[in-house]
């Protein structure tokens, strides 16, 4: 294991960073799943953006319904990211839109032990798309310039309390 910093970041797919972007910055993705006409896709894995935009595009559009992630799969990322570093910071979808922060603090409910050596710290954003992935790229940024997992997650509070001024 090597770690590389104090802080990883997971986000989950709703944040809508690009692959590049989750790459330069070593960001863990959990993707949301689409269910699209009764088949089921996990977000930016089974399908890409620019192939949900055609389904959309189309003549008659598709039956379209969402699914947060599962807490397994935060899980899963949770211990990947600890990998990187000692302390795990996950930003998720506002919680008024989705289950998914309950999700990911479910996660760290059911760890049962697994998850002993790292520190997760599970923020709601209180922001959907772009808001979420730009408060998420400050704290990688943070987290790529040093700063601890306190200095990151005091930063991102305050980018989620300034939202609503």
């Amino acid at each position: 294991m090597v770690l590389q910093h104090d802080v990883a970041v997971v986000v989950d797919s709703s944040s809508c960073l690009p692959p590049d972007m989750l790459r330069k910055w070593n960001i863990t993705v959990v993707p949301h799943e689409l269910i699209i006409d009764h088949r089921s896709f996990r977000d930016g894995v089974d399908i890409q953006p620019d192939e949900f935009y055609q389904l959309l595009a189309q003549g008659n559009p598709p039956s379209l319904t969402t699914a947060a992630p599962q807490p397994r799969q935060f899980l899963e990322a949770f211990l990947e990211a600890g990998e990187r570093a000692p302390n795990v910071l996950c930003l998720t979808l506002s919680a008024q839109f989705s289950a998914t922060y309950r999700s990911a603090r479910a996660a760290v409910d059911l760890a049962n032990g697994r998850l002993s050596k790292t520190k997760v710290k599970v923020i709601d954003s209180q922001a959907a798309a772009g808001g979420s992935g730009l408060i998420a790229l400050a704290a990688a940024r943070w987290a790529a310039g040093g700063f601890n997992l306190d200095r990151v997650v005091r930063g991102v509070e305050q980018l989620v309390s300034s939202q609503g001024s």
